[in-house]
């Protein structure tokens, strides 16, 4: 998001579900997209000089996450981490 993604928010949520507590962490940018959801989810893809852990590296760290993306609209993240 912040080397691609232009202008975009990022919302914290805290969530609990029945005596579960956890966060939701939502990246929404109106960047110019990603071409390829499944490649850029690929560990060691970069489109630049990265170190090619983002996407990857955040979907280990999570307990659930979704990637929404369209090509000239941008691109949503969402990642769930329950504790």
């Amino acid at each position: 998001m912040l080397i691609y993604g232009g202008r975009g928010t990022v919302q914290i949520q805290l969530i609990s579900h029945n005596s579960r507590q956890g966060v939701n962490v939502i990246f929404v940018d109106s960047g110019r997209g990603i071409p390829d959801v499944e490649l850029a989810m690929e560990q060691g893809y970069s489109t630049g000089k990265t170190l090619c852990i983002g996407f990857p590296g955040a979907k280990r760290f999570s307990d659930r996450s979704e990637i929404n993306s369209e090509l000239g609209k941008g691109t949503t993240v969402k990642i769930t981490k329950w504790r």
